[in-house]
């Protein structure tokens, strides 16, 4: 880093480091004023806290794996939630079914794709975007599947789209889909 100086503005209570090509903004503290820079980066005069990550593409994996406990230790307990010709009456099947899977293979691949896949967008559009994508592709899937399969369940559809808003956001990431780095429309048409 260039040597720069520090200017004070007790008004703002903020202290700026104007250096050579670009002013880096701390919080001020009292105690000490480096324990603010933990969990901050600084990009160009723009503050980014990744501190605020939540980890909702986690929480949600969790969820499932608590699910899918909860199926193997009670026999009826998927019967109460999947997704069937019941569901336009019980309402609530159309958003249960997402956190419900029909085998370990099935939960192995659907959290592979929403820890990778979900963490990318949710890092990209922000938390609440992410669990609005995720929360509504699932239940839009769910309602076009309700028409087409007597019992359907599993997060397939939400997941595929956060895949979609991701190939909407950064088409040209690239990723390794069948073994092949591709860009990321490329692997979302394939898949």
């Amino acid at each position: 880093m260039k040597s720069g100086r520090w200017e004070s503005n007790p008004r703002q209570q903020r202290h700026k480091l104007v250096c050579y090509r670009y002013t880096t903004t701390a919080i001020y503290n009292k105690k000490k004023l480096w324990g603010d820079f933990k969990g901050y980066v600084f990009n160009g005069s723009k503050t980014v806290n990744y501190m605020a990550f939540k980890f909702y593409a986690v929480w949600l994996s969790a969820v499932c794996v608590a699910v899918f406990i909860l199926q193997t230790l009670f026999s009826g307990f998927t019967d109460l939630f999947v997704l069937n010709s019941q569901s336009y009456w019980e309402f609530w099947r159309f958003l249960t079914a997402i956190f419900l899977h029909s085998s370990l293979i099935h939960l192995i691949y659907n959290l592979f794709a929403l820890l990778l896949f979900g963490s990318i967008v949710e890092r990209l559009v922000g938390e609440k975007r992410f669990l609005i994508i995720f929360f509504v592709s699932g239940v839009l899937a769910n309602l076009v599947s309700v028409s087409f399969y007597p019992s359907s369940l599993g997060a397939s559809g939400a997941i595929f789209g956060v895949i979609g808003a991701l190939i909407i956001i950064r088409p040209t990431m690239a990723v390794f889909a069948f073994g092949l780095p591709m860009p990321m429309f490329l692997a979302g048409i394939l898949w």
